[in-house]
């Protein structure tokens, strides 16, 4: 911003050739450490409390240039609690996504061997990345990044790591076993998508109707959410499936198509709805985007779902039983074996 006591610091300037309402910009931003120490004496001292950011739009339609300057402001601080609070995790999230999706989809054309494993480095760029903000809290706290033996994370950053975790098995750099094309151009539009398509990109939403149930309502995208007495809507962004449990009544029969074709309405490109129930192939497939909590130990499972202290005993072992152990790491078991 210029004017009295603020210097432009940095210019950057994007041209388009047309309006798309739908893209959205991600800029990143390093700031360099002889400003980071000016911000932190100005915070500190009361002169300078804030780093400010000016955007400036130009569009020209039939002859007239309209112009928008849009101004805003960061707060700085020089306490890592005041920043962590601070934070809007899940735009943190999508833009080291962004990040890495763009690193997994070098090139469109490269060789099946070349794509996998570029997305390969893409997964352990995300552990890297977590791994880095875990230490830097460590010695944020104690000053030593030996202080601990392991790089615990704070309550507050909780959202982050999980965005992370699903991102890693997501189709955007997960395994790819079906058509690299498709991933490729889901890849694409995932980096200029705004915050909300993205998340749903990154992570699946899971919604419940059981019995005597009014609307559909979410629920944790664990598979031991995955009741066999009610019907759920997994929202995987380019497919929507609705999926019934064995033991589903009659009366919720058809009772998600609607929820369904309303959630695909407001999205572009328009995803596929599709129906499956428990014990098919598909139903297998919904369960494979989901944390699998069934592979942690009875106590975190209910501490990370306690709707399971509700069960009966029976009801909640039949639950546990119904779902296969596979070598597929659970949210804790990924971050035990990270974060460490």
């Amino acid at each position: 911003v210029e004017g009295e006591g603020h210097q432009a610091v940095n210019l950057l300037k994007i041209e388009f050739g047309r309006f798309d309402p739908r893209t959205a910009l991600t800029l990143l931003f390093d700031v360099e450490d002889s400003k980071d120490e000016q911000l932190q004496e100005g915070g500190e001292n009361g002169n300078e409390q804030f780093a400010y950011f000016q955007f400036v739009t130009k569009t020209c339609v039939d002859g007239a240039v309209n112009r928008r300057v849009m101004s805003h402001r960061l707060a700085v601080t020089s306490k890592e609690t005041d920043f962590i609070e601070s934070l809007d995790q899940a735009a943190v999230a999508v833009i080291l996504a962004k990040q890495h999706v763009l690193a997994a989809n070098p090139n469109p054309s490269a060789a099946a061997k070349g794509f996998a494993e570029a997305r390969a480095e893409s997964r352990r760029l995300v552990d890297a990345s977590l791994q880095a903000i875990a230490k830097a809290h460590r010695i944020a706290s104690t000053g030593s990044p030996a202080a601990y033996p392991n790089y615990a994370l704070p309550d507050s950053l909780a959202t982050l790591p999980r965005l992370l975790f699903f991102l890693r098995s997501s189709p955007l750099i997960g395994e790819v076993h079906g058509d690299v094309d498709a991933s490729t151009c889901l890849g694409l539009i995932f980096l200029r998508s705004g915050l909300e398509d993205a998340l749903a990109m990154m992570s699946p939403g899971l919604f419940l109707k059981g019995p005597g149930k009014g609307n559909f309502t979410p629920v944790p995208n664990e598979t031991l959410s995955l009741r066999s007495d009610a019907v759920f809507v997994a929202d995987l962004f380019s497919r929507i499936v609705v999926w019934a449990g064995a033991n589903s009544p009659e009366d919720l029969d058809g009772c998600g198509d609607e929820y369904a074709s309303e959630r695909a309405s407001r999205r572009f490109p328009a995803p596929i709805v599709m129906h499956c129930k428990e014990g098919g192939s598909m139903a297998r497939f919904v369960v494979s985007r989901l944390n699998p909590l069934h592979q942690d130990p009875p106590s975190e499972q209910q501490a990370c779902l306690p709707v399971l202290g509700e069960l009966e005993q029976q009801s909640l072992e039949d639950l546990r039983s119904k779902f296969t152990r596979s070598d597929a790491p659970s949210l804790r078991h990924w971050l035990r074996a990270l974060i460490r």
